[in-house]
């Protein structure tokens, strides 16, 4: 095991995405908490380890936060293919927690490793056209007994910085990962002390259990500044974690203060250079109102902001635009889902959008979830897929019934209701299924004009033969949209070529210099019927 502090920089490689993201933000003088990590070559692959490892590791780590003063700890996985500038893999190995002691480490450990081979992997990397690549290191990082704590993006466009931060009380283990909403704070460079700050109710905070003993049922205080009583409702002995019901008071008390806020701002300024496409920070506020950064990666896709006054009409439920794009197709929920195949044109609607739904997500062409926020595992997920997700839908589980025909909008973060029941053979797609054996789509001139020999935009459609790709040097100087099948999806993600959204049955790829403006247009286009289409 090898502390952050004393680790070589020629040893970056070895670490995996999370380690080498906590390592670039020692260097940069951010406050990380105490670090250690265990390289892939040190740690079991295939996801089993043997108790005499565990053993050992255990008390090596045990060794090492006892020496630290440290009694709480955060175990996570740091894998070579996580935190990529492409592909996040947000959620899709474990982070587990764990008191100090020897057995309960070795515990925790053992959850890191097993999540190396799981249905979650699986669907995500077919996804993503990548399979069973990379190994699992492990990196080892003190709690911080957290006030308050989150997630905040920070990217530039059209000259300016925007920032979005989430944050909920205590630690935001159910706010990352889609269980819960936290609050939502939207700012932007040129904004002139002007932001969009909402509340959302938090009525459960989570805590770490260090030094203190608590049983359901106990009223405790959470915050010696502002002291705030709540009630155990439930214990994790062998993670060391309270649940702890907040009072109405504290629940909906926004938690994101102007100073904190300042902080964040600050913390994103200093690491965008880093990552100059976007950042993705993990923050802690400690009771001292101290900010601390527990995980650095590259924005793999940025997220819409949703219009201030967005349309009311019967039918239509609104939530937060998880991932851009628009698509029409009959609901179906998680326990029936998996049994259609991805060209049925599903919808996924759910609860709590959970990473553990991964492999329903991969069959599902949108997503639709009534809890967790736009900075939540699955929405990062949705937006690397290419797939349309509303996040935070109230009741969308109870008012989505199954085979009910919905338009999903994942850029203005409406769901709409335009049928009431249908079968799988009438899911009513905007578009046609294409029969030919290829398309391209040609545009006015002047779409074309300043795009050069290649083409702009790329369009994928499910349901072209698998044999068809219509190549960049068959594209004429004046087409900026070409058609190939989904299989060609690693190809493009390797070349540059990055989803920035949805069109009825069509993915639109990009490549990341090709401003928003031009792939709007192409999508609207599209969708509005403006673009002829002829056999290849």
């Amino acid at each position: 095991m090898i502390d952050l502090l004393d680790a070589d920089p020629r040893l970056f490689s070895r670490m995996g995405g999370k380690a080498a993201g906590l390592s670039i933000l020692t260097r940069h003088r951010q406050r990380v908490p105490p670090t250690a990590f265990l390289p892939a070559d040190l740690v079991p692959q295939g996801g089993e380890a043997d108790l005499a490892w565990l053993r050992r590791t255990g008390a090596q780590i045990a060794k090492w936060a006892r020496a630290r003063h440290i009694w709480h700890l955060a175990i996570r996985s740091s894998a070579t293919v996580e935190d990529q500038e492409k592909h996040s893999y947000a959620g899709i190995f474990r982070s587990a927690f764990a008191p100090v002691t020897d057995d309960l480490i070795a515990a925790a450990l053992a959850d890191v490793v097993r999540s190396a081979v799981s249905p979650q992997r699986t669907a995500y990397e077919q996804g993503i056209g990548r399979s069973g690549s990379g190994e699992l290191g492990v990196v080892v990082q003190a709690t911080v007994p957290a006030r308050s704590s989150g997630v905040a993006f920070g990217w530039r466009s059209g000259g300016q910085i925007h920032r979005m931060i989430e944050g909920t009380w205590g630690m935001s283990l159910d706010m990352v990962s889609g269980i819960s909403r936290g609050d939502t704070l939207r700012s932007s460079s040129a904004d002139t002390g002007s932001t969009s700050l909402r509340v959302h109710r938090k009525p459960l905070a989570v805590y770490p259990l260090v030094g203190r003993e608590f049983r359901p049922g106990d009223a405790v205080v959470v915050d010696a500044h502002e002291p705030t009583e709540a009630k155990v409702v439930y214990v994790d002995e062998e993670a060391g974690l309270a649940y702890l019901r907040l009072g109405a008071t504290a629940a909906e008390c926004a938690c994101i203060s102007d100073d904190l806020a300042a902080l964040i701002d600050d913390a994103i300024d200093a690491t965008l250079p880093i990552h100059p496409s976007g950042v993705d920070i993990e923050w802690v506020e400690d009771p001292d109102g101290r900010l601390w950064l527990v995980q650095l990666r590259p924005l793999t896709a940025t997220p819409d902001i949703p219009a201030p006054n967005r349309p009311r009409a019967p039918g239509l439920v609104t939530g937060e635009p998880g991932a851009p794009g628009r698509w029409r197709g009959p609901v179906s929920h998680p326990e029936k889902v998996t049994s259609y195949s991805a060209a049925d044109g599903r919808v996924l609607v759910c609860g709590a959008a959970r990473p553990e739904l991964l492999p329903a997500i991969a069959r599902a062409a949108a997503i639709v979830s009534s809890d967790g926020g736009m900075l939540c595992h699955v929405a990062i997920i949705a937006r690397e897929l290419g797939k349309p997700c509303v996040i935070g839908v109230p009741d969308a589980d109870r008012l989505l019934p199954d085979d009910v025909i919905v338009e999903v909008d994942g850029t203005a973060g409406t769901v709409e209701r335009v049928k009431a029941t249908a079968s799988v053979a009438d899911a009513e797609a905007p578009e046609p299924k294409p029969t030919a054996s290829g398309i391209v789509f040609r545009f006015p001139d002047d779409l074309g004009a300043t795009t050069g020999p290649e083409p702009a935009v790329l369009v994928l459609t499910p349901y072209a033969p698998q044999s068809v790709v219509v190549g960049v040097a068959a594209v004429s100087s004046q087409t900026v949209v070409a058609a190939c099948d989904t299989d060609q999806q690693t190809a493009l993600r390797d070349a540059g070529w990055l989803p920035r959204g949805s069109a009825g049955t069509w993915r639109l790829y990009a490549r990341d210099s090709v401003p928003d403006e031009l792939v709007t247009r192409v999508t609207d286009e599209i969708v509005g019927g403006g673009a002829t289409s002829w056999h290849a």
